[in-house]
């Protein structure tokens, strides 16, 4: 969420703080985007080192270039990355 004002219960237990001269804006995504892109690719290169994975992006955007990132962070080899979007290419 970004926002000025949030009032959200237990925000002691469930919220993080940004470290100081963070900016939002280039974090917002973690809480969604960045763990849907987590929680399709971890879980494979984790159980198989070295192997291959395949990510479709399209229409989830930046879900897709997430997975590719983490896909490599964790151990894949190869990462193919498919889009119809040259930007994201």
């Amino acid at each position: 969420m970004v926002a000025d004002r949030l009032r959200i219960p237990y925000a002691d237990h469930m919220l993080v703080r940004l470290p100081a001269g963070l900016d939002p804006l280039r974090v917002a995504a973690a809480s969604d985007n960045l763990a849907d892109g987590w929680r399709c690719v971890v879980p494979a290169p984790a159980a198989r080192p070295g192997g291959s994975v395949l990510v479709l992006g399209g229409a989830a955007q930046s879900i897709g270039l997430y997975a590719a990132g983490l896909a490599v962070a964790h151990g894949a080899e190869v990462v193919e990355y498919v889009d119809h979007r040259s930007e994201r290419l």
